[in-house]
């Protein structure tokens, strides 16, 4: 076999190994996007049956016993109505965090500080400022009452919850309507398995 021949092989082998690599790489990224897919699917799926959860418990409590869940003391209809008010919540507030920080890094966001202080000099920012730190204050309240290791977890991912909520609306209100590619005659979501 001559030096060229071998030359020539060489080439054709890592030229194989190369298009395997971008098959492997393509397979993998349309995996991942699909993977991306179910988890979000999955996460609001959680989330609607946790608030449909909630909502039974709270109505049970509220009916039944004239009570907050936080005092409510018997629930026939799921076990353990804390744990799936947990759940819920912590998917809640992670699903906002998750919000803040893919509005962080989009090209079109101009940063949290700019909308800081540009909020800060509006009236409704404080209005809802005001009222975030009076619920916290009640549910810190609340959960000093008679402190439970559940009801406290509880209240702590209330508050979380309802934090994270407020920020991700504020961020969320400073955003381009193209900002997600979408012209602003196109109400429409697209959805693009492409990426």
């Amino acid at each position: 076999m001559s030096h060229l021949e071998h030359v020539d092989e060489d080439i054709l082998l890592k030229d194989n190994v190369g298009l395997r690599y971008e098959r492997f790489s393509s397979a993998m990224s349309g995996f991942f996007v699909v993977l991306k897919w179910i988890f979000a699917v999955l996460v609001l799926v959680g989330r609607l049956v946790g608030l449909s959860l909630f909502i039974v418990w709270a109505s049970y409590c509220f009916f039944r016993e004239f009570r907050t869940t936080a005092l409510c003391v018997r629930f026939p209809l799921f076990p353990k109505p804390r744990i799936f008010e947990s759940a819920w919540l912590f998917l809640c507030a992670i699903t906002s965090l998750f919000l803040i920080f893919y509005v962080r890094n989009l090209n079109h966001f101009r940063g949290f500080l700019p909308v800081l202080q540009h909020l800060i000099k509006k009236k409704y920012f404080w209005k809802l400022v005001v009222t975030l730190i009076s619920v916290c204050i009640y549910d810190l309240l609340t959960m000093l009452n008679k402190p439970q290791k559940m009801k406290t977890l509880s209240y702590v991912l209330f508050m979380c919850e309802k934090s994270s909520a407020v920020v991700a609306a504020l961020f969320l209100n400073f955003l381009p309507s193209d900002a997600g590619g979408l012209s602003k005659n196109n109400a429409a979501m697209k959805l693009d398995f492409t990426e």
